[in-house]
């Protein structure tokens, strides 16, 4: 049996729609990365893919990129571009 680890994942803007609730948790693979989360929410959400590839991701509340290694408890925010008037 593979080992995995259980996050906590935010989704804001026009994400809560595409996935229907603000927060969700997430099973990947342990030493799963930042990119392999996104990847899993396009698999789960691919109506959500567009505004994934425009987000930035917040681990514990700082910004990471996309290698950045995730650990079991980890808060993962997905945060769209805003846009607005």
């Amino acid at each position: 049996m593979h080992a995995e680890i259980t996050l906590r994942l935010l989704c804001f803007g026009p994400l809560v729609d595409c996935v229907g609730r603000r927060e969700l948790t997430l099973r990947l693979p342990a030493s799963a990365s930042v990119a392999d989360a996104i990847g899993r929410m396009r698999e789960l959400y691919p109506d959500a893919a567009p505004i994934l590839n425009a987000s930035r991701v917040a681990v514990n509340q700082r910004f990471v990129s996309g290698d950045s290694v995730l650990v079991a408890g980890d808060e993962v925010a997905l945060l769209p571009p805003v846009s607005g008037g």
